[in-house]
């Protein structure tokens, strides 16, 4: 159950906007840090306790489980540590792998290699800077990273096992014209998304 619909819930939140004047959405960055975070935060663990006391589940909230956050100084907040922890370490990974392809000066297909790497550094920082601050922004940045970095993959992995497109005309030319394309669709996907 998604406790977005709970009553304890929505009285706890509306308490918040009057107590702290947050904003009436909960996809504003004022939901994300300060009071307004640790209230909605409070009221969360809150339900989970009235949730397991009267029916002995632990519901979710805006589509995900209860998390324990983590405060930083300068009124900071890890929001979903293990998930930030992850990314972080995808990002590592990611970022390893671009310095190991700068350095491989006869790569084949190299600025592609690169290019990948650079796509995918970028889609690990978004995903980190979600997992600390879920707002609307955020979440989109991590979604639209996630789906530019699964498209470069894709035109990657036909370029790795295709290696005969270099040798023919039609080859040369989908080689060519294909990130065009994945772009667009990119554009257009962003697009009908906002």
């Amino acid at each position: 159950m998604d406790d977005c619909r709970s009553i304890w819930y929505a009285q706890c939140a509306r308490n918040c906007r009057q107590q702290f004047n947050c904003s009436a959405g909960f996809g504003t960055f004022d939901w994300v840090h300060g009071d307004c975070f640790w209230c909605r935060h409070n009221c969360m663990w809150d339900v989970v306790e009235k949730f397991e006391s009267n029916f002995g589940t632990v519901p979710q909230f805006h589509g995900k489980w209860p998390f324990l956050a983590v405060p930083l100084p300068f009124g900071l907040i890890i929001q979903e540590p293990a998930s930030l922890l992850f990314s972080l370490l995808n990002l590592l990974s990611v970022f390893k792998m671009l310095q190991m392809f700068k350095k491989i000066q006869n790569l084949p297909n190299r600025g592609l290699w690169i290019t990948y790497a650079h796509v995918g550094v970028a889609t690990w920082i978004a995903s980190s800077v979600f997992h600390m601050f879920d707002c609307d922004v955020t979440e989109k940045l991590d979604y639209f990273g996630a789906f530019a970095f699964v498209l470069s993959a894709f035109y990657v992995s036909i370029i790795f096992t295709l290696p005969q497109l270099e040798y023919s005309r039609t080859g040369r030319i989908f080689r060519k014209t294909a990130p065009y394309a994945f772009v667009l669709k990119f554009l257009y996907h962003v697009r009908n998304f906002m």
